[in-house]
């Protein structure tokens, strides 16, 4: 029997949300930039079912994980310091799969077509705005 590995199911469910509509404040279905992050902390379980955080929040948590250089698994931060307004999830030193394109206006299904918002892969370094790369750990959600 092959050993359960985790951080392979994480990518797997995150590439398997590709082209998934980004709606604002959704997850599940759905996924908004830091629903969809989220949802990898919950399949870790290093937060419950019932957790809800927006960017800044995650932002806030994982500060100790800072890191000079992405990698898999880590959490990139766009936006200043003073306000966090997007994340994204690293699945390699160079690209993130995030739920973007949308904003607080993509809040339907039908909003998210026009607006072309959903879950997609591009360059970590595709937007100036990056201004941090976390490494979350458990201990962050204690």
């Amino acid at each position: 029997m092959a050993a359960f590995d985790l951080d392979r199911l994480v990518l797997e469910f995150l590439t398997g949300r590709l082209n998934t509509p980004y709606v604002w404040g959704a997850h599940g279905i759905y996924y908004d930039c830091s629903g969809l992050v989220v949802e990898t902390l919950k399949m870790r379980g290093w937060v419950a079912n019932s957790f809800d955080a927006n960017s800044h929040t995650l932002f806030n948590l994982t500060m100790s994980g800072g890191t000079l250089k992405p990698k898999a698994h880590c959490f990139a931060f766009y936006g200043t310091k003073q306000r966090i307004t997007h994340i994204a999830y690293c699945i390699s030193d160079s690209h993130v799969i995030e739920a973007a394109g949308g904003g607080s206006n993509t809040t339907s299904l039908e909003a998210a077509v026009k607006d072309g918002a959903m879950v997609r892969v591009r360059p970590i370094y595709y937007r100036k705005d990056l201004i941090a790369i976390h490494l979350p750990d458990k201990s962050h959600f204690v």
